[in-house]
């Protein structure tokens, strides 16, 4: 039993998840790597899965449509070995991890177990295009998204990732309107807001992969960078989900919230520096022009009250 046991811990220990890079206190700009560091987290087993961010391993390929794709998430299973094994595919990971004892819904009877996934279905269905709007086809995709994923992603994934994610985006909403897509939010965050009511999580006192996908995108419309979206400011009418959204990230998440805190501390630095230099280019300028002026003066080449306030 010890051996099967040390044999068993060994795998888990070796998987390793690859991301698209995040930003602003998240785990990854995709929400679907956002719910699988989640899950993983929240079943305890953290430490037994290496996240790997930006990672140059996540190349961009040609897709079945002649497009340039990014295939990520991806979770590696023996990785340190001769055999790795590559999983892409949110429900494929899932189901992976839960092979590898990352099972947050261990031991629920068949008809939680059918709840979850209704559930999960239910939020990525009413979340998602409201999501793909505000990232990638709104104004906030060429202010906020693109540049963010070029910073936080390698070479050359960052050539492709940005078209990437906006042509999945379009042809998820290919059939439904922006307005549309905020009715279905606005009702799911009704929905949530009953189920949460005042328990810890969404479905008693324990985390499902529900919870771990609701909180992937409650965590982006909640974001600095999105908060002031119109899906955003929906959220704010709904206190009690943006607090649970912010107490697991705070609880779970706190690598990557220090991570965005220096971040935002050495941005600050720069910035203030910079003015300082400006300041200083003012007053050089300013010592050299009253020079210039005084010599003027002196040499007749100006009338002598040019300083005067009249």
């Amino acid at each position: 039993f010890e051996q099967l046991e040390h044999r068993q811990r060994r795998v888990i220990l070796m998987m390793e998840l690859r991301v698209v890079g995040g930003d602003w206190g998240l785990g990854s700009l995709s929400p679907e790597a956002n719910a699988i560091m989640a899950y993983i987290r929240l079943s305890g087993n953290a430490q037994q899965v290496t996240i790997k961010h930006n990672t140059s391993s996540l190349h961009p390929s040609i897709n079945a449509y002649g497009l340039l794709d990014v295939d990520a998430p991806i979770l590696v299973v023996n990785s340190e070995g001769d055999n790795e094994r590559k999983v892409t595919g949110f429900i494929h990971i899932v189901e992976e991890l839960r092979a590898q004892n990352c099972n947050l819904e261990e031991g629920l009877s068949d008809a939680l177990q059918a709840d979850v996934l209704s559930l999960v279905s239910y939020i990525i269905s009413h979340f998602d295009p409201a999501c793909q709007f505000m990232m990638y086809i709104d104004d906030e995709a060429t202010t906020i998204t693109r540049p963010s994923l070029r910073e936080n992603t390698q070479f050359p994934t960052r050539m492709a990732v940005f078209h990437a994610y906006k042509h999945q985006a379009r042809t998820c909403t290919e059939h439904i309107t922006r307005e549309r897509s905020l009715i279905l939010a606005q009702q799911c965050l009704k929905l949530l807001s009953a189920k949460l009511g005042d328990k810890k999580f969404l479905l008693g006192n324990r985390p499902t992969l529900a919870d771990a996908v609701a909180f992937s995108y409650l965590s982006l419309f909640a974001c600095p960078a999105f908060s002031s979206s119109v899906v955003g400011v929906l959220l704010d009418d709904f206190v009690s989900l943006k607090k649970w959204a912010k107490s697991i990230e705070g609880q779970y998440f706190q690598a990557e919230l220090r991570e965005y805190s220096s971040k935002l501390k050495k941005k600050l630095a720069n910035e203030n520096e910079a003015y300082k230099d400006h300041l200083r280019l003012l007053a050089t300028l300013g010592v050299v022009g009253l020079a210039m002026g005084l010599y003027a003066v002196v040499m007749n080449k100006l009338p002598s009250n040019i300083f005067m306030v009249v």
